[in-house]
């Protein structure tokens, strides 16, 4: 117990000097600027995060996000790409469920430069047609490397598609095959119309950023921009039913099954801070080497099954899937059975002891010092969960609250997921697979 007093004193101490030297304010139109001033360098991390990713695609539009963002740094015939290459910039972009995310590291005294490129980006947006099929080509190759040629991708897609009411949209991220297929250059236009607004992006910026210097470039770039009524989307709150689904795909691939469960969260991430991390301490602990669950397990099956935890919890959805994998379909029936009997562990006071927290609340801080370290991390930490609509008050704070969780609270958690049945049973099995 005094070691872990000594980490977390010291580890509050190193954030508490640069974590919470930030700056967070809103333009009249609804932009929503945070600042972390981490001088050690002259450059800063520049990003621009929409509220908005696939779970906004249009039904028969899926993958429309992704493919938005694939175009964007084409735009205004590549000169803001062209830019970013002369300074020596290092720039990218991601989607997801919930976010669209456009990023450049830049040395310091071009970031008003990039500002405007931004906000230029925010208010209009043009299509190169070469560009536009190539990235379709692109596209496409990316979805079949990442899911038609891979079974447990194939599995959860139809897993997901089967438990969430917006089944074309808002759960792969790539998107639908022939849907992508099918895009055209309007869809992209269309979907950047709605949803591209100061009102519905945050600019994070870390790194050697002066506030007094970049509050009045913003409202000079974007403080012009109209914002949007923007479309209201319909949530995951009601799966399509409170049944059990059983959802079984096939593989081709020799050696391997695999069966994952689905439990739906009773509590919202972003409404239930506390909640969100004690759920996620206590699924840290069970992924560990040594947890009881893990080793109970691959002992009785000698090590030819194993499990894992995953807890999901964003804009789009809060679930949790525990997953079984087994070399044979027998090891994969006796693993399955074991956890059965453990789930019921779970259900108790004694699910995890407070040795099991105190560890993967060290191994938490530790990795959360490293990330406030670098402006990358830090970046798009405060960016996801921005958008996983947890405040910046909690976001900024999360160490201390952290420190201050206890056994108790990450028991509860879990015995709250797992008091109920599970929305979704998916099951991966090899084709034509002999018994004998």
């Amino acid at each position: 117990m005094k070691f872990f007093s000594v980490v977390c004193c010291l580890i509050v101490a190193f954030t508490l000097n640069g974590k919470h030297d930030f700056t967070s304010f809103s333009l009249k139109n609804g932009l929503r600027v945070v600042c972390v001033r981490k001088p050690a360098a002259p450059i800063v991390y520049m990003s621009v995060w929409y509220n908005c990713g696939s779970r906004c695609d249009a039904v028969g539009k899926s993958g429309v996000a992704h493919y938005l963002e694939h175009m964007a740094y084409a735009i205004k015939g590549g000169a803001f790409n062209n830019f970013l290459e002369e300074i020596g910039a290092e720039k990218n972009a991601f989607t997801w469920l919930g976010c669209i995310c456009f990023y450049e590291v830049v040395p310091k005294e071009h970031m008003e430069e990039v500002l405007k490129y931004e906000s230029a980006r925010m208010n209009s947006f043009d299509i190169d047609h070469a560009v536009f099929a190539s990235e379709k080509k692109a596209i496409l190759e990316e979805r079949n490397t990442l899911y038609d040629t891979n079974p447990v991708t194939l599995s959860c897609e139809a897993t997901y598609s089967n438990i969430f009411d917006r089944t074309s949209a808002g759960i792969n991220v790539i998107g639908w095959k022939h849907e992508i297929e099918s895009l055209q250059e309007q869809d992209l236009f269309d979907y950047h119309n709605k949803w591209f607004a100061p009102n519905n992006a945050t600019l994070v910026l870390v790194g050697d950023v002066d506030y007094q210097q970049i509050k009045p470039m913003v409202e000079k770039y974007f403080g012009g921009l109209k914002e949007k009524t923007l479309p209201i989307l319909k949530t995951n709150d009601n799966v399509q039913s409170k049944v059990v689904k059983t959802i079984t795909s096939k593989s081709s691939e020799v050696g391997g099954f695999s069966t994952s469960y689905i439990y739906l969260v009773p509590f919202h991430a972003k409404d239930n801070f506390r909640k969100y991390l004690g759920l996620s301490l206590a699924f840290q602990a069970l992924n560990q080497p040594e947890a009881i669950i893990r080793k109970t397990i691959e002992s009785a099956t000698d090590k030819r099954a194993e499990i894992g935890f995953f807890y999901s919890a964003n804009s789009s959805h809060d679930i949790v899937t525990i997953w079984l994998n087994g070399n044979s379909k027998n090891d994969l029936d006796d693993a399955e059975k074991i956890w059965h009997i453990l789930k019921q562990k779970l259900q108790s006071d004694s699910a995890l002891t407070n040795d099991e927290i105190n560890a993967v609340k060290r191994q938490k801080l530790l990795s959360m010092a490293h990330k406030y370290d670098d402006i990358m991390d830090l970046a798009e930490c405060i960016g996801f969960s921005l958008m996983d609509g947890h405040s910046l008050d909690n976001i900024m704070a999360e160490d201390e609250i952290i420190q201050t969780m206890s056994q108790q609270e990450c028991n509860e958690a879990i015995r709250e997921v797992f008091c109920s049945e599970p929305i979704a049973i998916s099951r991966l099995e090899q084709e034509d697979y002999d018994e004998e």
